[in-house]
């Protein structure tokens, strides 16, 4: 959110103009900050370093005391490359006049000049943004094309040069001895990217990014979803992330947590809900390549292996297809040899899958528990991870969305799963309701508590989380005392199931949700000394948890 500020002071040092443009689309995007924590009774926060890097930031991750800070930027190539030489430029020019001449700008002057500017904002000499140690070059990715080259480019868009990405990482070990003049030492490394769309995993060897793409499948004449890989080893010493590592996983995953890495074996959960195929009917004979919504979609979990000394995932199992007809991903957790799964259409199957056999082919599904409406994050709460604790929705036989639920989930026996506790918060028809801990785990906080307690009702933990509930219709007839936005903290118990303990409104039920500012607090809980904070919207809150 940095960038014009950082741009005007360099557009002011080298004398140029608002009119000049970059061919990052998001250079000097995102400023890293570091403050001294240590006196902040007496002293506040003190500033005591900053870097601006370019790219929108995406994620960061911390490994080992190292913060490793993921962005992405578009790649302007219109401007550079595509407005110069469309057909408009050249009225009066023939057919082959204006491919000689396109010819020729490109060799000749485009290309070069894309080439050196591009080349000085990724690795800049005046020390103002950090200068990738490693960086891979562009490349098309697929294993497989087409042999129609419109296809390929509609597919593509951009294609080889559709994105920068950049792992900046900074070690705090070594952060006040490496600073220079308030700069913070941050080492980076890059890639270019043929997709702008970016997910982020990483345990405490490696970080893992996956694009979105597609791969030409002959057998089928379609374009299918494949989510493409680069992993970035890690180093000590504040040295940068190496990358090491290139694959490819059919489909696309649902978020972060479709991601796990034991040893060498990298596992992704992915579905496939449609792909692109020519209409070639009696009204689209050799017509365009559309989006099509395949009858069946597939959800599967891939395992891949990283051979020793190699530089490629290799797939090595896969599940059956997870879900009935229609179904997607909504969930999903890996636990060591575990992972739970969760698809929905209309019901919610909650799946047990075995990944113990590291070398199994096909990895089996010992377990399958049909419910209705589905889950949207699934929480361990044993050593074991054989007690899951669930929030999504409530929904009816056709699917449709009935309110906010919350489940506990039995999975001691694989092959036996049970929901054995199930909380509807609401289930009116004029209301809904919704928590951003459905999409941001972050805003989801189970505290255990300890059985030495001696708490009344076998309390196993209290579940923290933002509501927010409105009444939908419309004045006269809507009823502002259903609305609700603040955070419910839950007795959990896998005796005594799922209680409220208490509400903390962080808003009138009238007005909570007029505002006219963007400046919006994240939703977020802490717990210490018996209380817990909350912040929400513009406020933050005290409460001691009783």
């Amino acid at each position: 959110g940095y960038e014009n500020e950082v741009k005007e002071d360099i557009l002011e040092e080298e004398g140029g103009d608002e009119s000049s443009s970059y061919i990052l689309n998001n250079y000097a995007g995102t400023r890293m900050f570091v403050f001294d924590t240590t006196q902040v009774e007496t002293e506040g926060l003190v500033l005591v370093g900053t870097q601006d890097m370019h790219g929108s930031f995406e994620s960061a991750r911390v490994v080992n005391n190292v913060i490793h800070a993921v962005l992405i930027s578009r790649i302007n190539i219109w401007q550079s490359l595509i407005e110069p030489i469309e057909k408009w430029n050249f009225p009066d020019a023939t057919l082959s006049e204006y491919n000689a001449t396109v010819l020729s700008m490109l060799e000749t002057q485009l290309v070069p000049a894309f080439t050196d500017q591009l080349t000085s904002e990724i690795f800049d000499t005046k020390g103002r943004f950090p200068v990738p140690d490693y960086t891979v070059g562009p490349s098309m990715w697929s294993q497989q094309v087409s042999d129609d080259a419109r296809e390929e480019s509609i597919i593509w868009g951009n294609g080889v040069m559709d994105s920068y990405v950049s792992v900046n990482s900074l070690d705090m070990n070594m952060f006040f001895e490496a600073r220079v003049d308030g700069k913070l030492p941050v080492v980076s490394s890059g890639a270019f990217f043929s997709s702008s769309w970016l997910l982020s995993y990483a345990n405490e060897d490696m970080l893992t990014l996956g694009g979105r793409g597609y791969q030409h499948d002959p057998n089928v004449s379609a374009h299918v979803p494949t989510t493409f890989l680069m992993g970035f080893k890690f180093q000590e010493n504040g040295l940068a992330a190496i990358p090491v590592a290139t694959g490819a996983v059919p489909g696309y995953p649902l978020n972060p947590y479709s991601f796990d890495q034991v040893g060498n074996n990298l596992r992704v959960a992915t579905t496939i809900q449609r792909w692109w195929v020519r209409r070639t009917d009696s009204l689209w004979r050799d017509g365009p390549i559309v989006d099509f919504q395949l009858p069946e979609t597939k959800n599967q979990i891939v395992v891949l292996e990283l051979p020793k000394n190699g530089n490629k995932w290799v797939k090595v199992g896969q599940t059956p297809n997870l879900g009935k007809k229609g179904e997607t991903i909504t969930a999903c957790r890996f636990f060591d040899n575990f992972a739970y799964v969760v698809t929905f259409l209309r019901t919610d199957p909650f799946y047990v899958v075995d990944l113990s056999n590291k070398t199994a082919t096909e990895i089996p599904v010992p377990g399958e528990l049909s419910i209705s409406g589905f889950s949207e994050y699934l929480h361990a709460m044993n050593d074991e991870a054989t007690m899951l604790l669930a929030i999504g929705q409530e929904a009816d036989k056709n699917g449709v969305v009935l309110g906010l639920q919350l489940t506990i989930f039995d999975a001691t026996d694989p092959a036996k799963p049970d929901d054995i506790h199930r909380y509807v918060v609401e289930n009116q028809t004029d209301v809904y309701s919704s928590s951003s801990a459905q999409f941001s785990p972050h805003a989801f906080r189970y505290v255990p508590v300890s059985p030495d307690l001696g708490l009344e009702g076998n309390i196993d933990g209290f579940l923290i989380i933002p509501l927010t509930q409105q009444s939908w219709k419309q004045w006269p007839e809507k009823d502002e005392s259903k609305n609700f936005d603040g955070y419910v903290v839950y007795t959990i118990s896998v005796l005594n199931g799922i209680q409220e303990h208490m509400k903390i409104s962080h808003g009138d039920a009238d007005n909570w949700d007029w505002c006219y500012s963007n400046n919006l607090l994240v939703d977020r809980s802490f717990v210490f000394e018996g209380n817990v904070m909350t912040t929400k919207r513009h406020s933050v809150k005290l409460t001691d948890l009783g």
